[in-house]
């Protein structure tokens, strides 16, 4: 079963100092995150490298074992250049830091040994983004941000989708800063293995009033990927008026708090081959409810509660059942 995946929450100079806190707004925890798209186009006249991350480990409890665990940890370093008055250039490495066994590889992230979660470069202007690399996946933008809002047990509905896509090219658009009206393409192109294109996706976000709906598509053989998904605020007993909706990254802790709605938030993914899973999620505050089923019609019920102590550190307490297995994780958390 798969528990630690990368997930990734978003954010949106002249001067170096500026750039940097756009940057590391940005690329930590607290920040949006997601493809090229997210990543500010105001370069400083030279090409300047940031480092972002965060380190997240914490202890879990599995039925009767008890371990120390990692909780996706990761440390990237953002390149960006002006290139002209609407053109840049971007690069972003990313890699995993397995915290608990002391080691940037993470045999349990993504089913392999490399620990590298996404490795990118591309151009940037008011039109959008192209990007080639390892990057984050147009199913991760428009479904898996809004069925996926944990740290670490989530993802369970979300069938046959993916968070990062390796070998791919990638057109990104946004047309608000949150991403609530957004189109996501992608083709995987791995000539070692198919000597084809592998996958082809196409995703968007569209938002009418406070509700935002999302839809994505992926031809991938006999296996093709159909989803939908949504986020709307509710009030409940009275609470949740008054306040800004914010969005948030996929695993990345929720920032902010102060300025969330009690947000109803789902989806639905359907596979030719895998089969079909669905989420519906509830957050209010520092809470988040979620109930969710994979291909096999097992329920799993996820309850997390987010405490933030600063801007950067956190306390975060995640429980999952699901039939006779039964966990719980308590980890900490600080963005850099």
């Amino acid at each position: 079963m798969k528990v630690n995946k990368s997930r990734s929450s978003r954010s949106t100079a002249a001067s170096f100092l500026t750039s940097l806190a756009l940057a590391a707004s940005l690329y930590s925890g607290a920040a949006y995150a997601g493809p090229a798209q997210w990543m500010p186009l105001v370069p400083p006249t030279d090409t300047k490298v940031f480092v972002y991350g965060f380190a997240r480990t914490g202890v879990q409890k599995q039925n009767s074992d008890v371990a120390v665990v990692d909780g996706d940890s990761s440390i990237g370093f953002a390149a960006q250049a002006k290139l002209g008055d609407d053109l840049g250039a971007i690069a972003v490495f990313e890699n995993s830091v397995w915290t608990s066994e002391g080691s940037i590889v993470t045999p349990a992230l993504w089913y392999t040994k490399n620990p590298t979660k996404f490795a990118y470069v591309g151009l940037k202007g008011s039109w959008g983004a192209v990007t080639f690399g390892s990057q984050w996946a147009p199913l991760a933008g428009a479904i898996g941000n809004y069925v996926d809002k944990s740290h670490y047990y989530g993802g369970h509905g979300f069938v046959g989708g993916q968070y990062r896509m390796a070998y791919s090219t990638a057109y990104q658009r946004c047309f608000d800063q949150q991403c609530y009206k957004a189109i996501f393409m992608d083709m995987q192109l791995n000539d070692y293995e198919t000597g084809s294109i592998d996958r082809a996706t196409i995703a968007g976000n569209w938002r009418l009033g406070n509700l935002v709906v999302g839809a994505a598509y992926q031809d991938h053989g006999d296996d093709d990927y159909k989803g939908v998904s949504f986020q709307m605020p509710i009030r409940v007993f009275g609470y949740g008026a008054g306040v800004k909706v914010q969005s948030t990254k996929v695993g990345v802790a929720r920032r902010d708090l102060e300025n969330y709605k009690v947000i109803l938030a789902g989806g639905y993914s359907s596979t030719q081959q895998t089969g079909d899973g669905w989420d519906i999620n509830l957050q209010a505050g520092n809470w988040w409810f979620d109930y969710s089923e994979d291909q096999t019609k097992t329920p799993r019920i996820v309850v997390d509660y987010l405490y933030p102590i600063s801007k950067k550190f956190a306390l975060i307490g995640e429980i999952m059942n699901q039939e006779s297995d039964r966990r719980g994780v308590l980890l900490m958390s600080l963005d850099f």
